[in-house]
């Protein structure tokens, strides 16, 4: 898992508890600092967010939580490659910039990164977003960096449709502006970077790199409930959801499939 800000340890163990989950899963987390490592910080829900979807769908996966602080542009490769090189086979990211707030060798370089690891058998989950075609910083039509990147795969959002005793029936594009409140949309969009890859041939009509490749449940009116204690407790008292769900998501699943 890659990270940008970290989490109190006891509200990973207090979220495995509440859920009846062994006390030997929590062993199986463990800890990587890049640069310094992250400070705690605001975005604590997110970490806890990944960490708990992922133990909680694949229990026996190992699972290293790598974070660093975030300073833009260049922020990512020191963790992609740490992981990479500690032999990591499954890699989830939920941390994004937007397009327009970096160069072309910027996401040229961590494409290069990407592309090393998925023809050594590593797969790379990036989110999407969670504004529709509106990246993080407001700016309209404008993807996230790395989910852009044409060697990893970018995961997007949907809601869930059930039928009586909540039956899945199927799935629609996440749209929850007309929520009270919103809720976000699933993240979509062309990057204004990369062409799009011959795997998107016959897909889409732009020739540029289009996102998302796959998509999972991020609908937070659906979404699951974490433990913070420095933010009402166990469980707190909302749910989470976003693309930072959905990638996780697919990791886990990516490690029940390769075992």
């Amino acid at each position: 898992l890659i990270r940008f800000d970290k989490v109190v340890p006891s509200d990973v163990s207090d979220f495995l508890d509440f859920f009846g989950m062994p006390s030997t899963v929590f062993s199986n987390l463990s800890q990587g600092h890049v640069n310094g490592g992250a400070a705690l910080g605001p975005d604590q829900r997110e970490v806890l967010l990944d960490i708990d979807t992922v133990l909680l769908n694949a229990p026996d996966a190992q699972v290293v939580v790598y974070d660093a602080p975030f300073t833009g542009g260049g922020s990512f490769q020191s963790l992609f490659n740490r992981a990479i090189n500690d032999g990591m086979t499954i890699i989830s990211n939920s941390w994004a910039y937007c397009e327009d707030q970096t160069t072309l060798a910027d996401v040229q370089s961590i494409d290069s990164i990407l592309a090393a690891a998925a023809a050594a058998g590593v797969s790379v989950f990036n989110a999407s977003g969670d504004s529709g075609s509106t990246c993080l910083n407001g700016s309209p039509n404008t993807i996230g960096v790395p989910a852009g990147s044409p060697h990893a795969i970018a995961v997007g959002g949907t809601s869930q449709i059930t039928g009586p005793t909540a039956v899945y029936q199927s799935e629609t594009w996440w749209n929850g502006l007309a929520n009270t409140p919103p809720t976000g949309q699933g993240g979509f969009g062309v990057s204004r970077f990369f062409a799009r890859p011959a795997y998107q041939n016959g897909f889409t009509s732009s020739p540029m790199r289009s996102i998302p490749d796959v998509v999972f449940n991020s609908d937070p009116a659906q979404g699951t409930i974490i433990c913070q204690a420095s933010a009402g407790g166990c469980p707190a008292p909302f749910f989470v959801g976003g693309t930072s769900m959905a990638a996780p998501a697919w990791a886990a699943a990516t490690a029940i499939l390769n075992q």
